[in-house]
């Protein structure tokens, strides 16, 4: 009897275990990108003007991510429309690629824009606390075995 309620117990358990797990990949991009301005958050314990910063930044990084996905399509469209050409001349592959170096080099420089305006917001306490999860962060996936 003790047993059949232990079992059902850890069975109990371990059905809420994988449901909370799995309920994390059902999450919207806003979702995750709000639940990672929380943690920095709380990790970093941000002051409420640096929050409304980091938010403001989260804000900015969500519209370009729909912008991301608008030129992902274009992008699949210019490469089906070369697709059916009878021939792909380079002229036309030069183009696309040029305008799309173009675009990644915006999106890079933008990446990099954000990265300053976040470190400008930190104290230099929070900043060694950021060097320090960075650097903790890198040695785990250095440890992963599909990346050596």
């Amino acid at each position: 009897m003790l047993n059949n309620k232990l079992l059902s117990l850890f069975l109990l358990v371990f059905v809420a275990m994988l449901a909370l797990v799995n309920s994390g990949c059902a999450r919207t991009p806003e979702q995750r990108a709000q639940h990672l301005v929380k943690h920095i958050s709380d990790e970093l314990k941000l002051d409420e003007n640096q929050q409304r910063q980091l938010e403001r930044i989260k804000d900015e990084f969500m519209t370009k991510r729909s912008e991301m996905g608008k030129m992902r399509e274009e992008i699949f469209e210019e490469m089906l429309s070369l697709m059916k050409d009878a021939q792909v001349d380079q002229k036309s592959t030069d183009s696309v690629v040029e305008k799309n170096q173009n675009r990644t080099n915006e999106l890079i420089q933008f990446f990099f824009s954000k990265f300053a305006e976040f470190h400008a917001i930190l104290t230099p306490e929070q900043r060694e606390k950021v060097i320090a999860l960075m650097e903790k962060h890198k040695q785990k996936k250095d440890k992963c075995w599909y990346r050596r």
